[in-house]
């Protein structure tokens, strides 16, 4: 997988990315976690363990869901890699897709 940040090319495995991500998510923006019980359920995917995901995101009016799953959660997106959800409306990006997104939005805050 490659990912462009700046004019720069960079090959990664799906493991980096991650491991980037992680870093960036956790020591830039000093992100925390939560613990969500979604009062809402939906059934968007064709995949019934995926819409979990997309309860938490509803649930807490998350700008992001990022994935890898390009068999099931990634179809769902449009052109502009939007996704509305009962007028809640977020990006769903894979891993590098939201590096490259945070890389150019450098006031970016998780």
């Amino acid at each position: 997988m490659d990912l462009v940040v700046g004019r720069k090319l960079f090959s990664y495995t799906s493991g980096v990315i991650l491991e980037v991500l992680r870093f960036k998510l956790t020591s830039e923006n000093h992100a925390s976690s939560l613990l969500v019980e979604p009062a809402e359920r939906f059934e968007v995917s064709s995949d019934p363990d995926d819409n979990k995901f997309f309860d938490v995101v509803y649930s807490l009016k998350a700008g992001f869901l990022i994935s890898l799953d390009k068999k099931h959660v990634l179809k769902l997106r449009d052109g502009e890699r939007r996704f509305v959800l009962n007028g809640h409306e977020f990006l769903i990006l894979t891993p590098a897709e939201f590096l490259e997104f945070v890389e150019r939005d450098k006031n970016f805050k998780a």
